[in-house]
């Protein structure tokens, strides 16, 4: 075991797959406390060296072994998080085209998608972690980019649409212990500058997409914005005529539009422009009437206990309504 964790951690020759999958899977299946630690301490050097990320291609190319996969973007995110401020720009350039290559190659077709689902949900993050540090000098283009890709393939659009759902609550929920204020208030600068471009996108996929799935993205996606995007977004497009008319008489949309509806009515009044209450009191008229529509007042019981999803749809009904 020694003499082949010594040449996995050899990086002047050619990475032996095989024998790396023998190794990650001892890790999983061993009971020798003893070569587990040794394992351990293999894997935590391999991940520490300057040119583990060079491995990652190789690995994720070659390998048939899920366990290894996430070993190697394991060790893609430690370099990202760790020393992607001491990488040269030049080596910072193709992991960063790295990762948007395999990205769009996971999310192009819906077979591929589901086929790399956890992998693509990890290089997702990791993308993420990689904006955190380059957008938006370094990356100017980025926002424009991934709307541009986003309106030519609908499985890719809603890959695109779930990093733009974790760049957003990066940026405006999880980054306080992460980044200075100073890059915090850049980051969330620039995002609302791009935002109209972004809600271009939003629109686009939310008139035009036929996939389901895609669609509960970008629902989804869209109630992460809510928190924060300019009031104008709100009630001077059509978002609320499309989540009232559009998604609400659906099943398998009628809690993230709810959800999306509940934050708009959530909107402090005292923010809201007094212009805007006619469109606020429509919103809850035009709800009633298509809330009867689904389901009668005297039979709410009755759907709470008897249709699929009943229950999580009235304890969102509750939210909104009070």
């Amino acid at each position: 075991m020694a003499t082949g964790l010594e040449k996995l951690l050899d990086f002047n020759q050619p990475l032996d797959v095989p024998l790396l999958d023998e190794v990650v899977m001892a890790m999983y299946t061993c009971r020798d406390d003893a070569q587990r630690k040794q394992i351990n301490a293999f894997m935590t050097a391999f991940q520490e060296h300057p040119q583990a990320w060079t491995r990652v291609d190789t690995i994720l190319e070659s390998t048939k072994c899920d366990q290894s996969k996430f070993f190697a973007l394991a060790t893609l995110e430690a370099c990202v998080k760790q020393r992607w401020k001491v990488l040269p720009p030049d080596q910072r350039e193709l992991i960063k085209s790295y990762i948007v290559n395999v990205i769009v190659r996971y999310s192009s077709d819906e077979e591929a998608l589901q086929r790399t689902k956890m992998q693509l949900g990890k290089l997702n993050l990791i993308l993420v972690q990689i904006l955190k540090h380059e957008w938006p000098h370094n990356w100017k283009d980025f926002i424009p980019q991934i709307v541009e890709s986003g309106k030519t393939n609908e499985t890719l659009c809603g890959n695109n649409m779930q990093i733009l759902k974790l760049l957003s609550e990066e940026v405006f929920e999880f980054s306080m212990k992460q980044l200075t204020s100073k890059k915090i208030d850049d980051l969330k600068e620039r995002l609302t500058e791009e935002f109209q471009l972004i809600y271009q996108l939003c629109e686009f996929v939310m008139q035009n997409a036929k996939n389901v799935t895609t669609l509960q993205t970008t629902l989804q996606c869209f109630l992460r914005f809510l928190f924060w995007i300019p009031l104008y977004y709100v009630f001077e497009t059509n978002l609320i005529d499309m989540l009232l008319h559009k998604f609400f008489p659906h099943n398998q949309f009628r809690c993230d539009s709810l959800q999306c509806l509940t934050e708009i009515a959530a909107i402090e009044s005292k923010n809201v422009d007094p212009k805007y209450h006619p469109r606020i009191q429509k919103m809850y008229f035009d709800f009633i009437t298509n809330l009867t529509n689904v389901v009668h007042p005297d039979a709410i019981k009755q759907y709470y206990e008897e249709v699929d999803g009943g229950e999580e749809f009235v304890q969102r009904l509750t939210l909104f309504l009070t």
